[in-house]
């Protein structure tokens, strides 16, 4: 069921709910209304009637009543005036009201027919005698004119009914139009095609918010796409330079050293590795995660950048520093930055470790140019690269380094100084 009718549904359902609800209510106070004005003109009437009967003034033929009747009853049961429907009619009721008046309804004869009234009854003395003075309207026009207010209501709730229906039909799918050519046109974007974008009204509703909503999630996804592509791109020349470096040592007809094809392969691996890492951090492959001592890490790291490298490697700062996490990730996050730095070192890298407040900081130093100002902010990113890398970088361990610090609630910040130099800040263990 579609949204459109449900809503008309719903609005339909509501309506038939307060017209029924209204017109019971508008009957029950025409009724009341009408009641209370007949039983006001009775009273009145009886007032009168009893004022001519205490003062001897009451005649034995009542002018006309209209709808209604009038008959004064001695204590013998003997009718001592009526109003012409009842002249020469027996005594219409035979109970008597000392004091306050009485209401009692009931069926009474006229001269046309025997109708329902409703009678007071008030008992009166006088210097003919007592009697009881009875005063009645006819309920016949109370119900014809709530019967015609109800016949009016059996057309009328029904036509609001479907008038009601037809609107909401319609201002709802007046509403909904700019919704469908939203999702018609958002249907129509292939994923070769997220430069397209939806048109956006200039109304600040909420149709209007939900067009720059998919706008900006088409831009997001646009973006995204184009950073897959550059991914893909750099990634397959980034492989294809030590494939071709590999295959030009072993076409020119010189037998290629196996230090110079290890130290090529060497490099794919690297790639491949920091690869496989970022695509298993986009799956959403999550380790599970322990108490590691990052200073062992450290210590074993530089031992290993030592004997690949002629650079010296200045672990004297290095001190305790437990944190939470898996062990793998924080290798490659260590071997990252001290391989980042080993290739801008003039001759020195300097790496610490240290507890203080809870945090533990891990800096890694070289002596080397630094980072050009133009590049400070995006040397996080993938395959961002400087003017003086030297052989051996794809651009990929900075990038790593950010996604395992942040995955472990901490962050990772290139400070100012000269050369190079990385901090970064993971939360503390306490085991």
């Amino acid at each position: 069921m579609s949204l459109r009718t449900r809503i008309t549904l719903v609005a339909s359902l509501l309506s038939a709910v307060v017209l029924a609800a209204g017109s019971v209510l508008l009957v029950v106070r025409l009724d009341h209304s009408l009641t209370t004005s007949s039983d006001r003109a009775s009273l009145a009437r009886l007032a009168e009637m009893a004022a001519q009967v205490r003062d001897g003034s009451l005649c034995a033929d009542l002018p006309d009543a209209g709808d209604g009747l009038v008959q004064v009853v001695g204590d013998d049961g003997s009718v001592l005036a009526a109003s012409p429907n009842l002249r020469g009619q027996p005594a219409i009721a035979t109970f008597t009201a000392e004091g306050s008046p009485v209401l009692r309804q009931l069926r009474a004869p006229d001269d046309q027919e025997t109708e329902e009234y409703r009678v007071w009854a008030r008992h009166v003395t006088g210097p003919g005698g007592s009697g009881t003075v009875y005063v009645g309207d006819s309920t016949e026009s109370v119900r014809e004119a709530t019967a015609g207010l109800r016949h009016l209501l059996y057309v009328a709730v029904p036509g609001g009914l479907a008038v009601t229906a037809l609107a909401t039909w319609l201002l709802v799918g007046r509403a909904l139009r700019p919704v469908e050519r939203i999702r018609a046109d958002v249907a129509a974007i292939s994923s070769t095609d997220l430069g397209r974008r939806v048109p956006e009204p200039p109304s600040r509703d909420e149709v209007g918010r939900l067009a720059r909503t998919m706008n900006a999630m088409l831009a997001r996804l646009e973006e995204a796409r184009a950073r897959e592509h550059e991914f893909v791109a750099d990634a397959s020349h980034e492989l294809l330079s030590p494939l071709a470096a590999t295959r030009a040592m072993l076409e020119s007809g010189d037998d290629p050293s196996p230090a110079a094809l290890l130290a090529e392969n060497a490099g794919m691996e690297r790639i491949v590795r920091q690869l496989l890492f970022l695509a298993r951090d986009q799956a959403g492959t999550r380790p599970v995660l322990t108490g590691v001592d990052l200073d062992d890490l450290v210590l074993e790291e530089a031992a290993r950048l030592r004997a690949i490298t002629p650079v010296v490697v200045d672990t004297s700062g290095v001190s305790a520093g437990p944190v939470h996490g898996d062990r793998e990730e924080l290798r490659h996050l260590v071997r990252n930055l001290l391989e980042n730095a080993a290739r801008h070192a003039t001759g020195t890298v300097t790496v610490g470790v240290a507890l203080r407040d809870e945090t533990v900081r891990l800096d890694v130093l070289d002596d080397g140019p630094g980072v050009e100002p133009g590049l400070r902010e995006q040397v996080f990113e993938r395959f961002t690269r400087g003017e003086h890398r030297r052989d051996g970088g794809a651009g990929l361990g900075l990038a790593i380094v950010r996604t395992v610090a942040e995955r472990l609630g901490g962050e990772v910040e290139l400070l100012d100084g000269s050369g190079a130099h990385f901090q970064v800040r993971l939360p503390a263990h306490r085991g």
